[in-house]
């Protein structure tokens, strides 16, 4: 009966972490989400949508060019922040900020993946072109 309390505490213990999310102190973020192929210079030599809004070729502004990426050439959602990149671990919330500047709470984990937390439009950025 001595191994029945630490069997408890170890699986309440695997069940707590479990549920826990990632482990790591949240932070702020500031940038604008993307897709990965133009924010990796995958079709884009300056990090950008430039290049495709001038072309008009995919899209002819930031909305419009992630959208059609993340759905037609298999991009994902990322945060470009300055010259950064990030994954998203949430596409769902990122989706609804595509092409818009944000502000990004989340944990920082590994490959450049952030747990997000919540996403708001940054009050700061311009707004997207239409």
């Amino acid at each position: 009966m001595k191994g029945v309390p630490i069997i408890t505490i170890s699986v309440a213990l695997a069940w707590f972490m479990a549920g826990a999310g990632p482990i790591g102190t949240p932070q702020t973020f500031i940038g604008e989400i993307s897709d990965g192929p133009c924010a990796l210079n995958v079709h884009s030599r300056t990090r950008s949508h430039q290049e495709m809004r001038e072309s008009k070729s995919i899209g002819d502004n930031a909305v419009k060019c992630t959208l059609f990426c993340v759905k037609n050439l298999g991009g994902q959602y990322v945060l470009l922040s300055k010259t950064d990149v990030y994954r998203l671990d949430d596409q769902e919330k990122a989706a609804k900020f595509a092409g818009q500047g944000v502000k990004l709470v989340g944990v920082l984990g590994s490959n450049r993946t952030i747990h997000v937390t919540s996403i708001e439009l940054d009050s700061q950025a311009k707004p997207p072109e239409q």
